[in-house]
């Protein structure tokens, strides 16, 4: 087992970023830059519109729900792309606020020679 400390780049390109309770990535190619959000995001569409919902697979449930909120807000602000196996198709897009909560907007899917 390695841990990492945040923002150690562990691989070229591949960045860990600080989320108690879960885990978060950047990869970074060609000036373009996508957050992988791993477990921060348990379940589409309850992780965004309750935020403060537990998993069964958080060890510290509190502090879970407490970087997942702080997480979730920093990408709402910061408008990063993500991209989470938990989403639905395509799986990248962005967070965005709703009201008190927060939403997955996925990107559109453009075909090459578009």
């Amino acid at each position: 087992m390695r841990f990492f400390r945040d923002g150690e780049e562990f691989l070229p390109g591949v960045r860990s970023i600080a989320a108690p309770g879960h885990t978060m990535f950047f990869i970074s190619s060609a000036g373009e830059e996508l957050c992988v959000l791993c477990d921060v995001t348990f379940h589409d569409p309850l992780s965004y519109a309750f935020p403060e919902s537990e998993s069964a697979y958080d060890y510290d449930k509190e502090r879970g729900v407490r970087t997942r909120i702080e997480k979730l807000t920093w990408l709402a602000q910061s408008r990063r792309r993500v991209i989470s196996y938990h989403a639905p198709w395509p799986g990248i897009g962005h967070v965005a606020r709703a009201g008190a909560a927060f939403r997955y907007a996925p990107e559109p899917m453009i075909r090459s020679g578009d």
